[in-house]
């Protein structure tokens, strides 16, 4: 089964970076390492709006992904020019879209998504790995490592997965949700 594609999409990391940089240098990552560069209208915090999940702890559906609609501002320009290339080569629309900051010897726990994710890895080291959970007893779960290569990465995170890194360096990646 195929549970990461890389995508024929490369871009500029060194572009992507400067427009992550643009948005930290007007505040830090906000709590639990995201920040998100997509909003909801009347959000009250453009730069937290799309962090964490859709659902409350007791399963209340708080959002759908298509309710992220607006770009924050500024505009990280190169960003958005890129996704907007990557929405028309996979022909969908996106919902939130995140950088995401895992901290070294830190993980998420085995979940699972309802929407495929696309990922662009800004950093990255050896121990940082995406794990997708089997059901075979001799073989609990197969891991992978999506290389920082300025290319997309279609992850089907409709299956178990889990991330790790376990590398002494952050990872940093920008998480494109479906809508």
């Amino acid at each position: 089964m195929m549970y990461i594609t890389k995508l024929n999409l490369a871009v500029d990391l060194d572009k992507v970076q400067t427009d992550l940089d643009n948005i930290l240098n007007t505040g830090n990552w906000i709590p639990h390492n995201q920040i998100g560069i997509k909003h909801r209208p009347n959000a009250d915090n453009i730069w937290k709006d799309a962090i964490g999940g859709l659902f409350s702890l007791t399963g209340e559906r708080l959002a759908n992904e298509s309710d992220f609609s607006l770009w924050n501002w500024p505009v990280p320009t190169y960003t958005q020019t890129v996704i907007e290339e990557l929405e028309k080569l996979e022909n969908f629309k996106t919902g939130r879209i995140r950088f995401m900051r895992q901290m070294p010897k830190t993980g998420l726990s085995i979940h699972f998504d309802f929407d495929i994710r696309y990922h662009l890895v800004l950093d990255t080291n050896p121990g940082a790995l995406f794990g997708f959970s089997t059901d075979d007893v001799e073989e609990v779960a197969k891991c992978y490592h999506v290389p920082k290569d300025g290319h997309f990465y279609k992850i089907d995170t409709r299956h178990k997965h889990f991330v790790y890194n376990a590398g002494s360096e952050p990872r940093i990646h920008l998480v494109i949700c479906s809508s």
